[in-house]
């Protein structure tokens, strides 16, 4: 659309600093989502959650990533051409995550999504 914002907006204008949290199906999905980002290149730090507590904070190892239970991407790239999509933060979350909606003690269970391969 010709109204459509430019696709790194997020970066250029704080009223579309939109961001997303997603929740793996699993701790084995949520390791293997970290390792596809770190080898790809676009594990991110928010500098506004460095310092913050855990559950909030920017890791950027897997160390820290298994500790904090979370890590973030922020710069969306087509796998095939290697291009910007679009830049949106996304906390990808384990569902061991304190904020998880889908924890045991709520008795609701994830939705399974197939995984591309």
């Amino acid at each position: 659309a010709e109204d459509a914002p430019p696709s790194d907006a997020y970066d250029h204008d704080e009223a579309r600093r939109y961001h997303l949290a997603i929740y793996t199906a699993d701790e084995a999905a949520f390791e293997t989502a970290f390792r596809r980002a770190e080898a790809a290149g676009i594990v991110w730090v928010n500098e506004r959650f460095e310092g913050a507590p855990p559950e909030f904070a920017s890791p950027k190892t897997w160390a820290e990533a298994g500790v904090c239970q979370q890590f973030r991407v922020k710069d969306l790239i087509d796998p095939r051409t290697k291009e910007l999509g679009i830049v949106l933060e996304h906390e990808i979350r384990s569902p061991s995550h304190r904020c998880c909606p889908f924890s045991q003690a709520s008795g609701a269970t994830a939705p399974q999504v197939a995984s591309p391969e």
